[in-house]
């Protein structure tokens, strides 16, 4: 068979490779958006700028007492009035003791007394029903009046011969439930002095038995167990007062923290001291209060008092010093409060944080520091960019920190009015 001619390829007819096409167009679009991410970071998320302004500003104590009072309406520069506001909360705790107390509920021991006068220089007595008579340090109580008459005879007191002249029995009843109570006759007993007569003008003697009285214990609650409850009861006063200055917070009011006070506690129980009880619940009730004011009449007052000791003319407030105020309560009432404020406020040149920051974004360092320093009473200006490659301050104001040196010169002296 005849031999078949072979065909030369021609290479510029070549099929492509999509798939490798389509991997390096992938690549290469990653790579494009990763350098858009890149500069985008770069230039606009990693800039940064810190300008250190540092003046001849100076520290000035302020001292005075405000008078804080619900129903003032504004604020009285004069008076150092400023209206407040008052807010509250009721918190209420319960507690339990066990009842340690006893007492005898069983019958009462009753008998007689016999009763005679002793002191002669006494014509007569009359002993009142409900006079005590006491025997071993037990108690009884006459259930019916009496009267003595003493008899002289020959010169002898009351002679045996005439102890029905001067004796009588008389009724008693047992003060308490008790087998205690029950006596043997013949016992000496005392007798309760009276308005005209001393416990020993009078001679007491059990007259017959004294019974009938019978034990029945049963717990009852003391005044002890009251208080252990009550100690039992803990203070809430740190998680109120955080309550309390979250809500003035929330209302635009700076709290007076000093002011926070805890009312007289209300105290109720279950049950009563004597009362037949295996427990006690004791439940207290307390109303607790806090102060607060606007900071616009804080920084006025505060400002009010700093014009008094710096020169207007050359100085201006740059800071009330309100974040570190120290306050002390010197008289309060249900509404009102005189509190004594104190800190230190910085005078100094009339910077603007936020107009400097303005006037900086997108400026060199230089410019910068020539543009702040041409302000009186600023001594020097620093500019650090972040990262090394940024070369003016970013254009974003939120990129921007403005420090100014806290003050070197010593603060002049306090006014009278230093708490």
């Amino acid at each position: 068979a005849a031999a078949v001619p072979k065909v030369k390829k021609n290479k510029k007819l070549a099929v492509p490779n999509f798939d490798r096409f389509r991997m390096l167009l992938i690549v290469g679009v990653v790579a494009l958006i990763a350098l858009i991410v890149g500069l985008f970071f770069a230039l606009t998320v990693l800039p940064k700028a810190v300008i250190a302004i540092t003046t001849n500003a100076s520290d000035v104590n302020v001292g005075f007492t405000m008078n804080l009072d619900t129903a003032a309406k504004a604020l009285d520069l004069a008076t150092a009035t400023v209206p407040a506001k008052q807010v509250q909360s009721q918190k209420t705790s319960t507690q339990t003791a066990p009842a340690t107390g006893q007492e005898n509920k069983g019958a009462k021991a009753t008998g007689s007394v016999k009763l005679a006068l002793t002191n002669c220089t006494q014509d007569s007595i009359t002993i009142p029903s409900g006079t005590g008579v006491s025997a071993n340090g037990l108690t009884y109580v006459t259930q019916n009046s009496v009267t003595l008459t003493s008899v002289k005879v020959g010169g002898v007191c009351n002679p045996s011969n005439f102890s029905s002249i001067y004796s009588s029995s008389v009724n008693i009843t047992a003060i308490k439930g008790g087998s205690n109570y029950n006596l043997a006759t013949g016992v000496n007993m005392t007798v309760a002095r009276g308005n005209t007569y001393s416990s020993t003008d009078v001679k007491g003697t059990s007259d017959g038995n004294i019974g009938g009285g019978t034990d029945d214990i049963v717990k009852i609650v003391s005044q002890s167990d009251i208080d252990a409850a009550k100690l039992k009861i803990t203070a809430q006063d740190s998680g109120v007062k955080q309550d309390l200055q979250a809500q003035l917070n929330q209302e635009n009011y700076t709290p007076i923290s000093a002011t926070f006070a805890a009312g007289t506690p209300a105290i109720t129980t279950n049950v009563n001291v004597g009362d037949a009880a295996d427990t006690v619940n004791v439940t207290q009730i307390v109303t607790y209060t806090l102060l607060g004011v606007k900071q616009t009449d804080l920084k006025a007052l505060v400002d009010n008092d700093v014009k008094k000791q710096i020169d207007t003319s050359k100085q201006s407030i740059l800071s009330e010093g309100l974040t570190d105020a120290k306050y002390r309560v010197v008289a309060a009432t249900d509404t009102t409060a005189q509190v004594a404020l104190q800190t230190v406020a910085t005078a100094g040149p009339d910077l603007n944080i936020d107009n400097i920051k303005r006037e900086s974004a997108g400026k060199k360092g230089g410019d910068i520091k020539s543009l702040i320093q041409s302000t009186p009473g600023v001594t020097d200006v620093k500019v650090k960019l972040s990262p090394f490659w940024v070369s003016s301050v970013p254009k974003k104001t939120s990129k921007i920190t403005v420090t100014i040196a806290k003050p070197t010169a010593p603060a002049t002296q306090t006014n009278a009015n230093n708490p």
